[in-house]
């Protein structure tokens, strides 16, 4: 499809809220929207393969290139512009599920917190002492700017069940270009949660990644080249 959409919540450039798996898809053109904002898909609970947006997307929370809020999402792109509020992502606003073989370009700018250049939020709400690749051989090339937990691919990793322990790992991946914020601030991770009262935690692990090509910089605290605040082991990782 080639056209510019504009709505309120649940906006896509080819369809608001998805309840099936999105195959071989695209869209050109700018989406405007509310919450829930994506290039093909406001929000997909299903995988999305081998689909790609080339447009400016804006929003306001849970906003992203390709889609708003995803399950897995596999060999895809988006290149453009996204800007919004909270929950910005260069490809996903936020994900629930894999991200493989994907990548992204553009300016990512959100004025508040959780902004990443490929995704805003990762948020896992199932599973006990679960470990994924969470992000796996992808890649952004642009400038990511927000408020607290920016990332060059991620802005947050939390879970919504704070009683259990996950551990997600980003792994051969890269971002390039500057990222710019407030407090946790990382040239791949933004920064991860703890629950001090239940006690669970995620833990972002980060094996054979860099970031390049580009200053991460922060008037706050917790700003690092690969990540801002993370329980996770990094490995094979450099700046």
């Amino acid at each position: 499809a080639n056209a510019h959409v504009k709505g309120r919540d649940y906006t896509g450039g080819l369809i608001g809220y998805s309840a099936a798996e999105i195959d071989d898809s695209y869209h050109i053109g700018n989406v405007y929207g509310g919450n829930y904002v994506g290039g093909v898909a406001g929000l997909s609970i299903y995988t999305m393969n081998n689909s790609f947006n080339k447009g400016h997307i804006t929003g306001s929370n849970i906003v992203g290139g390709l889609v708003g809020q995803a399950s897995d999402v596999n060999n895809s792109f988006s290149e453009g512009s996204v800007h919004g509020k909270t929950s910005i992502g260069g490809l996903v606003g936020v994900s629930k599920g894999t991200l493989s073989e994907s990548y992204s370009k553009g300016n990512i700018k959100g004025t508040e917190d959780y902004v990443g250049g490929l995704i805003g939020k990762i948020l896992y709400s199932s599973g006990d002492g679960i470990t994924r690749n969470t992000i796996l051989k992808s890649y952004f090339v642009g400038e990511v700017v927000g408020k607290n937990y920016v990332g060059g691919l991620v802005g947050i990793d939390t879970t919504s069940v704070y009683s259990k322990n996950v551990t997600n790992i980003i792994s051969k991946s890269f971002s390039s270009g500057p990222v710019t914020g407030k407090s946790y601030v990382g040239g791949l991770l933004g920064g991860n949660t703890y629950h001090s009262e239940k006690g669970g935690r995620v833990n972002s692990e980060i094996d054979s990644a860099y970031h390049y090509e580009g200053e991460v910089l922060g008037d706050g605290e917790n700003i690092g080249g690969i990540a801002g605040y993370t329980f996770g082991k990094i490995s094979n990782s450099y700046v």
